[in-house]
This record gives C-alpha cells, sequence and structure tokens, in this order.
C-alpha cells in the first residue's frame, strides 16, 4: 500500500443559498460532522463544525453560489485514547442547515501518520 499525503484527500462542497426574505441579510452556511455512532465512544465527537462561511449583503430572493473545501484528514479524524489519531472509513453524515447528506469513505491506500479502520 502506498502512503496518500493528507492535502490529496480533499473534497469540494457547493451549495446554492437564497434569502428567501423581504430584507437583505447576511447568513452564516454551517456544515457540521455527525460521525457513525459506533466510533463516539472511541473518542470522535458526537458533533463537530468541519466548516463555514459567511454570505454578506444578500439581496430579497437573491440566490449566491457558496463553495467550501473539506478535507478528510483535518476535518474527519479524531484522537482515540491512547493518542492516535484514526480515520474511520464507513458512512459518515454532513449536516448542512436542516438536510443531512450521508458520504461514504473507503480507503485503498495508507494515510501517512493515521490509522484507520
Amino acid at each position: 500500500m502506498d502512503d496518500v499525503p493528507c492535502e490529496k484527500l480533499g473534497f469540494d462542497i457547493n451549495l446554492m443559498v437564497q434569502n428567501i426574505g423581504n430584507l437583505k441579510g447576511d447568513h452564516v452556511v454551517m456544515v457540521f460532522w455527525n460521525p457513525p455512532p459506533d466510533i463516539v465512544h472511541e473518542g470522535a465527537p458526537i458533533k463537530q463544525l468541519v466548516g463555514f462561511t459567511r454570505i454578506s449583503g444578500l439581496d430579497p430572493q437573491e440566490t449566491t453560489q457558496v463553495k467550501m473545501n473539506l478535507n478528510v484528514c483535518d476535518h474527519f479524524s479524531f484522537v482515540n485514547s491512547e493518542g492516535k489519531k484514526l480515520i474511520r472509513g464507513g458512512f459518515h453524515n454532513l449536516l448542512i442547515g436542516q438536510c443531512e447528506h450521508v458520504i461514504e469513505f473507503k480507503f485503498q491506500s495508507s494515510i501517512k501518520g493515521y490509522k484507520y479502520t
């Protein structure tokens, strides 16, 4: 197995955000990670903020595109009780506003400095 550098393990999230109100407004788009329940007892958080961006001055009914880059090592890893950095494969949930999106991590190479299961 080859080592894969963490900086190559990112992915983009593209969102469309619309101001449905009658006044010009600002909004903070927040992305939370909800890991698989079986790894919470290993030290993973129940929920963690992994990305956010602020939209300023959106006119009524105006729509804008928001793009965020998330990195698997930076945003979806945790340290267990033995002090080891872990990344868990499998299904993970991303929470954006009232929406929940399921993503799956499959590892076919090793990630330098991380243990994964």
